[in-house]
C-alpha cells in the first residue's frame, strides 16, 4: 500500500491561496503600469492621474471581481477533488485492514512472535512503514513489561482509546492510573465495547465465547447461558467503574458496538497496540500484543475504522453515564433489576480486586 504523507485538503488550500496572490500581484502591476504611462503622457500630471484612475475604475473593479470569482470556483473544484482523493485513500486503508484481519485469522497462525510478525509483513508485502515497533507475548493478562510500557504511554497522552469485548482489564488499568495520580487526569477516554442489551451478539457468537472461556479456564464446566451472563456482568462492571471515575478524567465517551470484537485495539496520541489474541476456531492461548509507534498511515487507518464503528454504535456520553442508565442497561440485557449494591459488587469483584 502506498504511503501518503500529504494532506490533500491542506495542499489544495495552499495552491488556491497562491493563485489568488499571483492574480492580485499581476493586477497591481498592470494597473500601476497603466496609470504610470497615462500620468507620464499627460500635460497636467494631477488632472491626468485622476482621469486615468477614473477611466480604469470600472475595468479594474471587474477584473478584481472576476479574479475572486475564478478563485472561488477553483477552490470549490479543488476541494471536491481533495475530498474524493481522501475518501478513496480511506477506503483503500479499510480494505487493507480487512485483508490483514482475514489473513491473520484464516491462516490460523501458530503461537510465536516471529511467525505472526512474518505473516503480517507478508500481508503488507513487506512494507517497511508497517513493521511493528515492538511486540510482547501475552497470557490471560498482559505481562508486567507491557503494562509498564502502555501505562507510561497513556500517562503522557491526552487521549486513550480502547476497542474490545468487555474492557475489564482496561478499566482496571485506568483505575490504577487514577490511584497513582490523585489530581484530575487531563485525558480523553474512548471505550468501544459490546452492547450487553443486544441479544443477537451473544447468540451468534457462542463458539467465540466458548474460546474465551477455555482461555480463562480450560477445565471450565459452566454452561453457555451462565458464561454469557458473566460476559454481560463484566461489561456492566466496567461501565460502573467508568461512571465512578468520570469526575477524575477530562472526558469519557463509550460506544457500544453490535458485535464481539475478535481483536483488541488500544491507542494513545502516537501509538497503536493490536492484540491478535483469538482466531475464529482453534485458538489456544493469547499469543501476542503488537505495537506501532508513529506510523501515520496505520494510525489514520484505524482512526477511520473507529469512525466507521462510531456511526453504527450506541453512544453514551460522560453526562449520560449514570447508575440509573447502567441499571436500565442491565435490565435490558436480561440481568433483572439491579441495585446500587450489586453494581458496587460487580466493580469490586471484576475490576478493582
Amino acid at each position: 500500500m502506498e504511503h501518503r504523507e500529504e494532506n490533500y485538503g491542506k495542499k489544495g488550500s495552499k495552491e488556491i491561496i497562491h493563485v489568488v496572490y499571483w492574480c492580485i500581484i499581476v493586477l497591481t502591476v498592470v494597473i500601476a503600469a497603466g496609470i504610470g504611462f497615462g500620468v507620464g503622457a499627460a500635460e497636467s500630471e494631477y488632472l491626468a492621474a485622476l482621469k486615468v484612475i477614473w477611466d480604469n475604475a470600472v475595468p479594474i473593479t471587474v477584473s478584481i471581481v472576476c479574479s475572486v470569482l475564478a478563485s472561488i470556483i477553483y477552490a470549490y473544484i479543488m476541494n471536491r477533488i481533495s475530498k474524493a482523493e481522501n475518501n478513496e485513500f480511506k477506503n483503500e486503508i479499510k480494505r487493507e485492514l480487512e485483508l490483514v484481519i482475514d489473513e491473520i485469522y484464516d491462516k490460523k497462525i501458530a503461537d510465536g512472535t516471529g511467525k505472526i510478525v512474518q505473516e503480517i509483513s507478508e500481508v503488507y508485502k513487506n512494507t517497511a512503514d508497517l513493521i511493528p515497533f515492538r511486540s510482547y507475548k501475552s497470557s490471560n493478562k498482559p505481562n508486567n513489561e507491557f503494562n509498564a510500557y502502555l501505562n507510561s504511554k497513556i500517562s503522557d497522552s491526552h487521549r486513550f482509546v480502547y476497542f474490545g469485548a468487555s474492557a475489564t482489564f482496561t478499566c482496571y488499568r485506568l483505575h490504577e492510573l487514577k490511584r497513582q495520580m490523585p489530581d484530575k487526569v487531563n485525558l480523553d477516554i474512548e471505550i468501544y465495547i459490546a452492547d450487553p442489551s443486544n441479544k443477537e451478539i451473544f447468540n451468534n457468537s457462542e463458539k467465540f465465547i466458548w474460546v474465551k472461556e477455555q482461555n480463562r479456564d480450560p477445565a471450565s464446566k459452566r454452561d453457555m447461558q451462565t458464561i454469557i451472563r458473566e460476559e454481560k456482568k463484566n461489561i456492566l462492571a466496567c461501565l460502573s467503574a467508568l461512571e465512578e471515575m468520570a469526575g477524575d478524567f477530562n472526558d469519557i465517551n463509550v460506544y457500544m458496538v453490535s458485535h464481539l470484537p475478535f481483536i483488541n485495539i488500544e491507542m494513545t496520541d502516537d501509538m497503536i497496540v493490536l492484540e491478535f489474541f483469538r482466531t475464529r476456531e482453534n485458538y489456544r492461548r493469547y499469543p501476542l500484543s503488537i505495537i506501532y509507534e508513529g506510523k501515520k498511515t496505520l494510525y489514520e487507518g484505524y482512526e477511520f475504522y473507529l469512525e466507521w464503528e462510531r456511526e453504527k454504535a450506541k453512544h453514551i456520553k460522560k453526562s449520560e453515564l449514570t447508575p440509573e442508565y447502567i441499571k436500565k442497561l442491565g435490565k435490558d440485557a436480561g440481568l433483572g433489576v439491579l441495585t446500587d449494591k450489586q453494581l458496587k459488587e460487580y466493580r469490586n469483584k471484576r475490576i478493582y480486586d
